[in-house]
């Protein structure tokens, strides 16, 4: 059994070493520089209070290398071929998780208002509500929440057989976007992915990429033993 990284030294070096590994340029660079920003925020904060290792807690030093090597092992799994590791870092580098996913999405859905000469039954939604939902609709299976709500459909007459009246329609699309807009529905869109992220999800069940090159397990630096077999 591997001696868990007690050292933070040992630690962000193994985390490097794991992230020139993986299978896409784009996971590689994110990865490195999210390892690389991580520990250096931890120095910052260390440094700020005393110049030495005791200036964290104890506690929250070791809080810090678990989340550290859980880390290292998603990535090391992912090295491996598993599905489950190699959609978490493509969803974390292709911000489908995390803090850059929440920032682009409280962006995107910033509430828009709708013209009282828009209310008609020819209504449609905003361009921005369209491009959320067609990336959606690409990635639904990666988001852990629920789908968005739909727009209305705004019928061509009533139960008596009348045109729609304007009033009533302006109504239905007042209730639907304070629901779709809502900051609970941040965690259910997504925002606009590249294609090479559709590409590199399709995956089997041993997390085999496909149309791309045959997966190939990383190769490991081996230690020169003979030197000291003499």
């Amino acid at each position: 059994m591997n001696t868990p990284y007690r050292n933070p030294l040992h630690l962000y070096r193994a985390l490097l070493r794991e992230a020139g590994y993986l299978f896409d340029s784009a996971s590689q660079d994110f990865h490195t520089q999210h390892i690389r920003c991580s520990f250096r925020r931890q120095k910052d904060r260390r440094d700020a209070t005393q110049h030495g290792e005791s200036s964290l807690p104890s506690q929250e030093l070791s809080h810090q290398l678990k989340r550290g090597r859980k880390y290292l092992y998603m990535l090391q799994r992912a090295n491996e071929g598993y599905s489950g590791a190699v959609k978490n870092v493509l969803k974390a580098t292709y911000a489908l998780k995390g803090k850059r996913r929440r920032n682009m999405m409280k962006e995107l859905m910033i509430p828009q208002s709708v013209e009282s000469a828009e209310y008609s039954k020819d209504w449609q939604p905003p361009p921005k509500f369209t491009m959320i939902m067609n990336c959606q609709s690409k990635v639904h299976r990666f988001l852990e929440a629920g789908k968005l709500i739909p727009p209305p459909v705004i019928p061509d007459k009533n139960k008596q057989q009348k045109p729609f009246p304007k009033v009533r329609i302006k109504g239905i699309i007042k209730r639907w976007q304070p629901g779709f807009f809502h900051p609970q529905n941040h965690d259910r869109g997504a925002p606009p992915v590249r294609e090479k992220f559709l590409l590199l999800s399709t995956t089997t069940n041993k997390g085999q990429l496909l149309d791309l090159l045959p997966w190939q397990n990383p190769v490991h630096k081996l230690w020169n033993t003979s030197i000291h077999t003499d």
